[in-house]
């Protein structure tokens, strides 16, 4: 199995120069924006996808724990996408 802890470092830090706000903080008006910035996978973290950027996510962290926590109406807001609560439970 690859590790893609490197190649993860590199796609995170060039992600972080042009996405530097939470998505969620308009799209989750309801949720208070707080906590460090992270990048979400919204197709999850399995193999190529740990490093695919058109599928980052950048969130504050109580976004991020949101989005895990209401994973339908994550999808409807295209934070995630279906596939992933299916790749999350095999």
């Amino acid at each position: 199995m690859k590790n893609y802890g490197k190649e993860f470092a590199k796609a995170k830090e060039e992600y972080y120069k042009d996405h530097k706000t939470c998505l969620g903080e308009k799209l989750i008006p309801n949720v208070k924006c707080y906590g460090v910035m992270t990048i979400h996978h919204a197709k999850g973290n399995k193999g190529e996808l740990m490093t695919d950027k058109r599928f980052f996510r950048m969130l504050c962290n109580n976004h991020h724990k949101w989005v895990h926590r209401n994973h339908d109406k994550a999808v409807k807001l295209g934070l995630s996408f279906p596939a992933l609560l299916e790749s999350m439970t095999k």
